[in-house]
């Protein structure tokens, strides 16, 4: 009996499913022409407007009520007004005109699409909300000239404002906020003018692609990731804009000849991300720009500047320059306090540069200058160096940072006497060789000092304590560690396919493990280290060294990977099953008993009396079964 009522349950199962999958393809496969279907294009001439998924307000329509459905113009404006999209002729003095609408974009296309036009129009006062994905936007221009946008509402869409390959077209008095991306987005665009808008609580607020000659002026931009940001943009003009809050304020990624004057920046400030000399000579930056009401100092080919060419800095950048003090001031609060480009023989001493959401100082291709005595703390990287040498870093407190002191592809450098505490990193080299680090003290630190891919270098007289690793040294040779203090770490020195270097002479206590060294044999060969004359007390060990994966041991990856392997595979079980309970509990519904008919039991009932037993399996005919 259970068996044939398990075998009606998983067809009956079977069928309902099969015909859930065919009635999802059937409703699916008709999605385009019911879209279609439910869009109104109105007659006679609306034959020659392409509006997709689109309903197009007749002119009665249009004055009783402000709601519409989206909007889409390819160059086709003498249809659209008979529809009664738009007003106007699309003249200088009488451009078309669409106003006063609200329209839900419906997760799907741009709210509002005007393509290939040149002729004169204005969107003005509209509300777009719930543009699709990329690249749609509440209003997006393409291949467009001529236009006004004026006091619209376009928020909480993936962009704002869109305009491709626009030329000579005006943005002004529009709110563009809350968007997933951009507020206002300008691709492949030139000679536009974006005037008084508000670009709030976007990904990025003023976005900026290859375009040119573009004024971007007195706008509201705050509390986004980036506020005004141009990538492989010229000669644009940012002026009079107010942009506070934002991760970093006003971005210049590889642009050129811009000119960047009377904004005003709060908690954020200039960024310059990917510069060539060419470009950053060629920027204009003035004083009349103020981060946290202080000025922004941009310097280019300048020497000897002094204390009072930096007075009340508010950010200080020098392009090129050479032979200058910077000293004792309060640059906090901005995306990077002292940023120098190409510059050498220059000394930066006792500044405060706290709480930037980039960088407290740092240095790019600039040789031969002195770091001394700051104290830079809680930003995301205190001072950093990049293709620098030859540099003294000295005597400087940098705690509570994402990272403290870093040299990435820098090389001769000395980092002496400073105080790493509470930062993810300490010190940290990347690609750095023939650097003295000694003297330093690191306490607290994910890893107190960090090489990777650095060689030569020499590691003396540091203090690292209570860090999860001391001495970090990964794919790093040739590197001297000596007479060193760590204590109450978790592994004192650690050392990944590291080889040739010596340690010696460090006093190694209290440590989880003292000397820690691993290597991966499909990474790298068989390292060799020299360990001696150090003092070893109070560890959990004084030294491993896994020298091969077959050791018995065992090989620390190797396990780690074993380990995650299984606890991956069971995870996979767990959530497979629980994935089918969930399936399981959401398809039940109350089982149904119903009988045989009357019919099939008598059959049933006279075989048995005309051949004496049935010849049939009692379980085929039972008396009720479920459905």
């Amino acid at each position: 009996m259970k068996t044939r009522r398990k075998i009606v349950k998983m067809k009956s199962n079977a069928k309902a499913k099969t015909i859930i999958l065919i009635a999802l393809g059937i409703l699916f496969a008709l999605l385009p022409m019911i879209a279609v279907n439910l869009s109104f294009i109105t007659g006679n001439s609306n034959k020659g407007l392409d509006y997709n998924n689109v309903i197009n307000l007749d002119k009665e329509n249009l004055k009783i009520s402000a709601v519409s459905e989206k909007i889409h113009i390819d160059n086709n404006w003498t249809a659209a007004k008979a529809a009664g999209i738009c007003t106007g002729n699309g003249t200088y003095t009488e451009p078309y005109v669409i106003e006063d609408l609200v329209i839900d974009g419906g997760g799907s296309g741009s709210c509002i699409l005007i393509k290939n036009s040149d002729v004169y129009f204005k969107i003005e006062n509209c509300s777009v909300y719930n543009s699709g994905g990329y690249p749609n936007a509440g209003i997006r221009l393409s291949n467009v000239s001529n236009s006004q946008l004026v006091n619209n509402t376009c928020s909480s869409n993936y962009r704002g404002i869109r305009i491709e390959s626009c030329n000579n077209n005006s943005i002004s008095g529009n709110l563009a906020n809350d968007n997933n991306w951009y507020g206002i987005d300008l691709y492949y665009s030139d000679d536009n003018t974006v005037l008084g808008n508000a670009a709030n609580d976007n990904g990025d607020g003023i976005y900026l692609w290859n375009s040119k000659g573009n004024l971007i002026s007195a706008n509201v931009v705050n509390n986004n990731f980036d506020g005004i940001y141009l990538s492989s943009s010229d000669y644009n003009n940012i002026s009079g804009n107010t942009v506070n809050y934002n991760d970093e304020g006003i971005i210049f990624h590889s642009s050129n000849n811009n000119t960047i004057s009377g904004n005003i920046m709060n908690k954020c400030g200039l960024c310059i991300v990917q510069p060539s000399l060419e470009a950053l000579l060629s920027n204009e930056v003035d004083s009349t720009n103020l981060v946290n009401g202080k000025p922004l100092y941009y310097y280019t080919n300048k020497v000897n500047l002094g204390v009072t060419d930096f007075f009340n800095a508010g950010q200080v950048i020098l392009v090129k320059c050479n032979d200058s003090l910077i000293s004792n001031s309060n640059v906090s609060y901005g995306s990077t306090g002292i940023s120098l480009y190409y510059c050498n023989n220059n000394t930066i001493s006792g500044n405060t540069a706290h709480n930037s959401s980039q960088t407290g100082i740092s240095l790019s291709s600039s040789n031969d200058n002195t770091i001394s005595g700051n104290t830079v703390n809680y930003n995301d990287e205190a001072i950093i160096l990049s293709s620098s040498n030859d540099n003294t870093i000295s005597g400087n407190t940098v705690n509570y940072n994402d990272e403290g002191i870093i040299l990435s592809s820098s090389n001769y450098n000395n980092i002496l006497g400073n105080t790493a505490h509470n930062n993810s990193k300490g010190i940290s080299l990347t690609d750095s060789n023939s650097n003295d680090i000694s003297g330093n003290t690191a306490h607290n630190n994910s890893k107190g000092i960090s090489l990777t891919d650095s060689n030569r270098n020499d590691i003396s007289g540091n203090t690292v304590n209570y860090s999860g690793e001391g001495i970090f040294l990964s794919l790093s040779d040739y590197n001297n560690i000596l007479g060193n203090t760590v204590r109450n770490n978790s592994r004192g020195i650690e050392l990944i396919c590291s080889s040739k270097n010596k340690i010696s002479q460090n006093i190694i206590m209290g440590n989880g493990v003292g000397i820690y060294s691993w290597y991966l044999y499909w990474i790298c060969e068989k390292p060799s280290n020299e360990i001696f004359n150090n003092t070893f007390s109070g560890n959990g060990v004084d030294i491993i060294i896994y020298t091969d994966p077959s050791e018995s041991g065992g090989f620390p990856m190797v396990d780690l990977m074993r380990v995650g392997l299984i606890l991956l595979v069971v995870a996979g079980v767990i959530f497979s099953l629980l994935i089918e309970y969930g399936l399981n509990k959401g398809r039940k519904t109350k089982v149904k008993k119903s009988r045989l008919p009357k019919d099939e039991v008598a059959r049933y009932k006279k075989l048995k009396e005309l051949e004496g037993k049935s010849t049939r399996n009692h379980d085929e005919f039972p008396d009720q079964i479920e459905t």
